[in-house]
């Protein structure tokens, strides 16, 4: 069930990334799994897909890193990296955007917490 609440926060940075861009759609999720985060990539990709059913993500493509790192500030988190999105009306392109953890407020892209 840990998943399921930490995967619901995960959506609602990359919706709401992707809506402050006027985005169309995501076409690339790019993530990190801390080396304490408890997930492997096939079992992160089978919840994001679950979870994307319906949703701006739907379809989207997966970049997993997983960092072995259990030294890490971040390494109980799921890090949002960036995304790539299919620009709407209005937007400014498909450039990769966003950067941020599943747990709290975006990251520092330096990657230094807040």
């Amino acid at each position: 069930m840990h998943e399921l609440s930490l995967m619901a926060d995960l959506m609602r940075k990359i919706e709401t990334i992707a809506r402050d861009q006027k985005a169309r759609r995501v076409t690339r999720v790019t993530i990190t799994l801390g080396a304490l985060s408890h997930l492997s990539a096939a079992h992160f990709c089978d919840h994001f897909e679950h979870a994307a059913r319906g949703t701006i993500c739907q379809d989207a493509a997966l970049d997993i890193t997983v960092s072995d790192d259990t030294g890490d500030p971040r390494a109980q988190d799921i890090v949002l990296d960036s995304l790539e999105i299919e620009p709407g009306d209005g937007a400014a392109g498909g450039e990769p955007t966003g950067r941020g953890r599943s747990d709290g407020p975006p990251a520092d892209p330096s990657g230094a917490r807040p």
